[in-house]
């Protein structure tokens, strides 16, 4: 500001941690009544990749996180959403994607299970470390360097090509309609268990510090 702008005065620069941000701005703009339950959850903040505190008094009392990057739903919905043929930061187009996924028919029925089984192994929350938990022999650190750094391991990404097939040359996750159905259902099964896991967790929380 000084060297730009020519300011004689430079006010005290505080650096917060990318979840603590989070979890402030949510617990104090909220105007719950405390005690709240505060849940920041992405694709990694510095060291985190979800945290859980507790607002009481005007006050966040950090009561759990889940610190390996790889432990992370921001990263598992990143990874479908690629799949899918999306960019980066296009997870808002696969979430508004989703819903055209649910199952019409029996036999839609049977590939969203067959989906929900690969999901449930491949990500969870493990009550006991209070953290979220990928399955290590289905994900791997990436082979070219970027983010998230992880990808499936070569054997989860064989098991979900034998259910949903990748798209086809030159086709984008901008181009997929309602009518691509099995692209249509792992957008669907993705969002379901990322929805499933955050009801866990803050439902775990709620009875346990409440």
């Amino acid at each position: 500001m000084a060297l730009e702008r020519g300011t004689g005065y430079i006010p005290p620069v505080t650096f917060v941690k990318h979840h603590k941000a989070h979890a402030a701005a949510g617990y104090f703009s909220s105007g719950f009544k405390d005690p709240v339950l505060i849940v920041s959850i992405d694709g990694q903040g510095e060291d985190e990749t979800t945290t859980i505190w507790a607002g009481r008094n005007g006050k966040m009392i950090k009561i759990s996180r889940t610190p390996f990057f790889a432990n992370s739903l921001g990263h598992f919905y990143h990874l479908i959403t690629m799949y899918l043929g999306y960019k980066r930061n296009d997870e808002g187009k696969v979430m508004g994607y989703a819903p055209y996924g649910a199952p019409r028919n029996a036999e839609e029925e049977r590939i969203v299970d067959e989906l929900r089984v690969l999901f449930k192994e491949f990500i969870r929350f493990n009550k006991d470390t209070q953290e979220i938990e990928l399955n290590k022999n289905d994900y791997m650190l990436a082979r070219k360097p970027g983010f998230p750094a992880i990808d499936f391991s070569d054997e989860f990404f064989t098991r979900i090509l034998k259910v949903v097939p990748g798209l086809a040359e030159k086709k984008a996750g901008k181009d997929l309609k309602p009518g691509d159905r099995e692209m249509a259902h792992l957008a669907f099964a993705m969002q379901e268990r990322t929805e499933q896991i955050v009801e866990e967790i803050v439902t775990y929380y709620m009875h346990e510090h409440a």
